[in-house]
């Protein structure tokens, strides 16, 4: 999967280069007179953190954004974590005090909409956001929120629908159930308007096979014309809404089939293509397929602007003379009914959840709205562009650092029609943790069941210090420290094997003894009884037994799994790979799992465990039972016998914490056996 995603976030990079990455070096601030007139356009914002559902500081943009029914939000490059939460806590405004109901992503048109299926069948939230939105978003800890927020407004009867509006294939998936959608629609209206090689020539050009130009556009052409001709059929078995649907997401596959064949240039017009494609998308979406509905657009900036030639790079370095972003099309076709907000921000730091590196963030040069925002002393601040006078200087050329952070000249209120000021920046990272400075709102709920039990799990995973490192043989040994819990900031988690869902309102609890038949688990789920009945899952779950297991109760795993059982564990569990799991009464069954897993047994262990490679097994509370292990360590507390060892097999390398042998190493059998020390080297 990782080889997978950082595949696509390489063709993603290499697809939206222009705009985002363009950094020039900018002047120092200059004592500033106080500017007045800013004031007067000003609207302080008192937060960004997401959580804080007190906007009364933002009612003023109910008056400003007025009936525009697409507010697209940018943002300056994709590694700026402090737009991504602004972002996010503005769609909770949008859609809670505005009646927006639907998030339209820079993204597939066609792989949104199979996001959007996900969340509704409950899928975790990794597998709905792999379906959808382009990695560059999807493996931010700062966007799965959004996610997870858009899932609980299901069944609320204002659920926040997920769209996309992008010509290109945003998923790793898409190459495969592209070609199974549209094949199945035609089908069902006659299973011979497709031949054997049509079905073919399909899948091939939608992994991006190399295929002949001309001929790949004129069967894609050829595809649209025969629903068009067979309108009568397909009616009778597709309603108009999915009718039109699939013939945009072919008239997509035949744009990018065109832009993805253009020469690779450092030419931001060589995106017109595709920005056409996605604004008349947005036009289409906002008027045929949500006719009555309000559109939030998650998108670059660089899309969203129009009039891109008014835009003057101060450097030299990019020339938008020729460049029509979607942006331009959507005002062209929705008039005053899309609303853009660009962000700007003073200081800080950038980075990509990709890479540990980050950008500092130069000085804005004096007399910038950048610059000039920050004399206001204000953390984040809204400019609405749209409604100022004729005569106010910000309508005036100014310099501003919208687009890649490079200082760009132009009349802003001509480019989009509302500024969003963050003075600080901070990067999008995997883990999503919000800085401390940031948060305003009320701290989560910490005596719920499911919050007390995911406290003590991660009290359990950073005190042991579990992580991907601990299961290889030459990784030191290491024994439980408090005082690595007290390292991280309150309710932040390490990066560990398998998946956690570390938000307790995120959790769906099973209330009566069993899930439905038949059905895989999937997400975060919590047992507040004892499990007594076989679980079977999905990749990407995490998994609450909050009183146990008894000896009927099982679970078989897939990837990307955490389990913890707050109690005894006398069933069976058996897990797939990358997995992370916490017993905190006695094992009386049996655990086996294939390969990079971490366990943790509290009480005693009477039970049996198979570890086929790679695992870092932790026996905190006695050692009773059995293990096989393989290329694997083990960890035992307390005292163990040398006959003890007996009852452990295979290869792999065992602490005791005492022992009748010797301090040291001894090797016994296939096992290499430390006792006492904090690593084999005491």
């Amino acid at each position: 999967m990782s080889r997978m995603l950082s595949s696509l976030a390489v063709r993603f990079q290499r697809l939206l280069v222009i705009g985002l990455c363009c950094f020039a070096p900018l002047s120092a601030v200059a004592d500033e007179p106080d500017v007045v007139w800013l004031d007067e356009a000003v609207i302080p914002v008192r937060t960004i953190d997401p959580r804080d559902e007190d906007f009364s500081d933002l009612m003023p943009l109910v008056e400003k954004i007025g009936s525009a029914r697409v507010v697209a939000l940018g943002e300056q490059t994709h590694g700026d974590g402090a737009a991504l939460v602004a972002k996010h806590r503005l769609v909770r405004f949008l859609h809670q005090k505005m009646g927006f109901d639907v998030l339209a992503w820079e993204s597939g048109l066609f792989d949104c909409r199979q996001m959007d299926a996900a969340l509704l069948a409950a899928e975790a939230t990794p597998d709905v956001i792999q379906s959808g939105i382009f990695p560059i978003w999807g493996v931010s800890g700062h966007v799965k929120p959004v996610i997870n927020y858009a899932a609980s407004t299901i069944g609320s009867g204002h659920r926040l629908e997920m769209a996309g509006f992008d010509c290109q294939f945003s998923s790793g998936k898409s190459d495969e159930r592209f070609p199974v959608f549209v094949v199945r629609f035609f089908d069902r209206i006659d299973p011979e308007l497709l031949s054997e090689a049509d079905r073919k020539q399909l899948a091939a050009v939608a992994e991006g096979a190399e295929t002949d130009a001309e001929t790949t556009q004129e069967f894609l052409t050829s595809l649209i014309e025969r629903i068009d001709e067979h309108a009568d059929k397909a009616a009778k078995v597709h309603s108009k809404r999915e009718i039109a649907f699939t013939r945009r997401i072919l008239e997509n596959l035949r744009v990018f089939d065109q832009a993805r064949r253009q020469p690779r240039a450092l030419d931001p017009a060589r995106t017109n293509l595709r920005d056409r494609m996605m604004g008349e998308n947005l036009a289409w979406l906002a008027r045929e397929y949500y006719p009555d509905r309000k559109i939030i657009v998650w998108a670059a900036s660089f899309h969203l602007m129009r009039n891109a030639a008014a835009v003057d790079v101060v450097d030299g370095s990019i020339d938008y003379s020729e460049t029509v972003p979607m942006g331009e099309i959507a005002r062209e076709q929705l008039g005053d009914d899309y609303y853009s907000v660009m962000f700007v921000a003073n200081r800080g730091s950038s980075g990509t959840p990709f890479s540990p590196r980050t950008r500092t963030l130069e000085t804005p040069p004096a007399g910038s709205l950048d610059a000039l925002l920050q004399k206001k002393d204000r953390p984040f601040a809204f400019i609405d562009l749209r409604s100022l006078p004729e005569e106010h200087p910000l309508r005036e050329t100014m310099i501003a650092r919208p687009l890649g952070y490079s200082d760009m000249s132009a009349a802003w209120p001509d480019i989009f029609d509302g500024v969003f000021y963050t003075e600080t920046m901070f990067p999008s990272t995997l883990d999503g943790e919000l800085p401390e400075p940031f948060r305003t709102a009320a701290p989560a709920s910490t005596d719920s069941p499911v919050a007390v039990a995911l406290e003590e799990f991660r009290r359990i995973v950073i005190g042991h210090n579990l992580g991907f490192d601990s299961v290889f043989p030459k990784s030191p040994w290491e024994h439980f420290d408090e005082s690595r819990v007290e390292l991280h900031s309150s309710g932040a988690w390490p990066r560990v094997l398998g998946w956690i869902e570390t938000d307790p309102s995120s959790y769906r609890e099973v209330k009566g003894t069993r899930v439905q038949p038949g059905r895989k688990v999937t997400g975060a789920t919590a047992w507040p009884s004892p499990v007594a009945h076989a679980i079977r899952t999905e990749g990407y779950v995490t998994l609450l037994m909050l009183d146990g297991v008894k000896p009927e109760g099982s679970a078989t795993v897939d990837s990307y799994c955490s389990i913890y059982c707050d109690g005894d564990m006398q069933g069976k569990l058996h897990f797939d790979v990358y997995a992370t799991a916490v017993v905190t009464g006695e094992l009386t069954g049996s655990i086996t799992t294939n390969s990079y897993f971490n366990l943790v047994v509290n009480g005693i262990y009477r039970g049996r465990i198979v570890a086929k490679t790679f695992a870092m097994i932790y026996l905190m509370g006695g050692f009773d039972g059995d293990v096989e292990l393989n290329r694997s360590r083990l960890y035992i507390a307390g005292k163990t016998k040398q006959k003890d060892l007996e009852r452990i097999t295979g290869t792999g390398k065992v602490f005791l914490q005492s022992s009748d042998l010797e301090p040291g190493v001894h090797q016994i059998g296939d096992l290499e056996v430390t006792v006492g020390g904090s690593d084999a080297s005491e």
